[in-house]
């Protein structure tokens, strides 16, 4: 078995990397664009069910899983529904970060 040119073995790891981040590209833009169709169809039923209801439209809802979901007012006018919405990390408290360092302060030995 003969050893291979390094350049050559060098070479082709840079061109499986490059290969391996199209893929992912690829994939990304798939899931985009099924990400694209269910926000838009979400929001369509959500709207539908907050006027059924006769509730208000939330711009800001806490989803109760630590994470919250900002709609931007007037989602169907942008472009992109994935620039209408946005899912960030529940914000904490004071109160909230006074209990987790007691906690682990309490916790050590």
């Amino acid at each position: 078995m003969s050893a291979q040119n390094p350049i050559t073995t060098n070479l082709q790891t840079v061109r499986n990397a490059l290969t391996d981040v199209l893929a992912a590209e690829r994939q990304l833009q798939k899931t985009k664009e099924a990400a694209r169709e269910r926000i838009t169809s979400g929001l369509n039923a959500y709207g539908e069910a907050c006027s059924a209801a006769n509730m208000k439209h939330d711009d800001v809802i806490d989803m109760g899983d630590g994470q919250i979901l900002t709609i931007k007012e007037e989602w169907y006018e942008f472009r992109d529904p994935l620039d209408a919405v946005k899912l960030d990390s529940k914000p904490v408290s004071l109160d909230q970060l006074s209990e987790e360092f007691e906690r682990a302060r309490d916790a050590r030995p």
